[in-house]
């Protein structure tokens, strides 16, 4: 599953959210790392290189716009 999969999935982005805030949470051998997302980018522009690969753990957070 890629961001993009998991983004369709919940049928897209609200009107409150803030997409180019995005990050993934992965923790990996013990250590948590954040892979900042810019989902408008990836949803407006066509970016895949902001559509990565999710691992088995992973988290998905956007957080709100702050408009």
């Amino acid at each position: 599953m890629t961001v993009l999969d998991a983004v369709l999935a919940v049928r897209g982005l609200t009107d409150f959210a803030a997409g180019n805030r995005a990050k993934v949470v992965r923790t990996a051998d013990g250590k948590q790392q954040d892979i900042k997302i810019r989902l408008d980018k990836l949803l407006e522009n066509g970016d895949m290189t902001q559509n990565i690969i999710l691992r088995p753990g992973d988290v998905l957070l956007v957080p709100q716009s702050h408009s």
